[in-house]
């Protein structure tokens, strides 16, 4: 019985290392969206709790904050210059201002993709116009008259 249980202990004690090191390396992906990453956060953190490893709300927070890519650096110091030197980072709070800055940043890409089709489509419109013309222009030259 005691074999087995130094046996659990070595496997609990791999786990912990390895739930510590995706956590620690985990970063966003470049295009995936914040949800996504925000999911496999809480996940391996939900096994750290599992398996005995806890930490405080303001660890987890800074953890989340360092697994953005660098350019969240900016929204990473605004969220971090917005609070007082008295109080701490609240992971809900953090997670609500990423995930409405994700939103803003869709909106605005959405937008430009939206303008850059119209621009195209006008263009295309234009392009079409001045061929019809000059396929009309060619067949008024032709004309015999």
């Amino acid at each position: 019985m005691w074999a087995l249980a130094k046996q659990y202990e070595k496997l609990s004690a791999l786990n912990k290392v390895f739930l510590m090191k995706s956590l620690f390396n985990m970063k966003t992906s470049g295009c995936g969206s914040f949800a996504n990453h925000l999911n496999e956060f809480n996940i391996v953190t939900n096994q750290l709790i599992y398996v005995g490893v806890t930490s405080d709300d303001g660890v987890r927070t800074l953890l989340s904050l360092c697994s953005l890519q660098e350019s969240w650096n900016g929204l990473v110091m605004a969220i971090s210059n917005s609070i007082s030197w008295s109080s701490t980072l609240m992971f809900d709070d953090v997670v609500s201002a990423i995930l409405s800055k994700e939103m803003q940043w869709k909106s605005l890409v959405r937008h430009q993709v939206i303008l850059w089709l119209e621009r195209l489509g006008e263009e295309k419109w234009k392009e079409e116009r001045v061929e019809d013309i000059a396929v009309n222009q060619g067949k008024e030259d032709q004309s015999p008259n």
